[in-house]
């Protein structure tokens, strides 16, 4: 890649990164109840790597930014700190690897993705059977599914299980990707 080339992705990470810091600062800060970052959900990086499209993973930085908040920022000032929960789900035509793996063996993440699954699709994680492992035993929750999942289908299978886990976790903060590969009509995330 060109020097240019380079630069600019240096600009678009930092960009989408810092939109994610600035989401989660506003929750942590009460500024807001709901923060949006459009640019957000690149949850395919891992600590020592890119992987697919993302460069930096956002999200789990936002995560992680929530969790070393001060203590009453989400719950009683008197709450121990290490007390702090977070719900991540992701929606997208590809398993949130990156993040499943950060927080895959931690009780503090509850770690929901719905996303497409066969042999052969990027990134080649995200089977039912991975549920967490040592303190995160039971944290992680894959629903993968096959190509045409349509929004009964989705209503369906993931309406269900979100209240179960939001009533079983009471997570102080629920983190949320929605990617553009569940969309009638994306040709690579091939869900409707």
């Amino acid at each position: 890649l060109s020097a240019r080339h380079r630069t600019l992705g240096r600009l678009y990470s930092a960009s989408y990164t810092g939109g994610s810091i600035a989401a989660a600062q506003s929750l942590v800060s009460g500024e807001a109840d709901i923060a949006i970052c459009p640019m957000g959900g690149q949850t395919h990086a891992r600590r020592d790597c890119a992987s697919g499209f993302s460069y930096v993973n956002d999200v789990v930085l936002a995560i992680l930014h929530v969790l070393r908040a001060p203590v009453g920022a989400f719950e009683e000032p008197t709450a121990p700190p290490t007390d702090r929960r977070v719900m991540f789900v992701s929606v997208d035509g590809w398993h949130c690897s990156g993040v499943e793996e950060a927080f895959y063996t931690t009780d503090r993440v509850l770690s929901i993705s719905l996303h497409r699954y066969a042999e052969g699709i990027f990134p080649g994680s995200g089977g039912a059977r991975d549920n967490g492992q040592g303190a995160g035993k039971h944290h992680n929750i894959n629903l993968p599914v096959a190509d045409g999942l349509d929004d009964e289908g989705l209503a369906a299978l993931l309406e269900p299980v979100l209240s179960a886990a939001a009533d079983r976790f009471c997570p102080h903060c629920i983190v949320c990707c929605a990617g553009a590969g569940v969309i009638s009509g994306d040709r690579l995330g091939c869900l409707n």
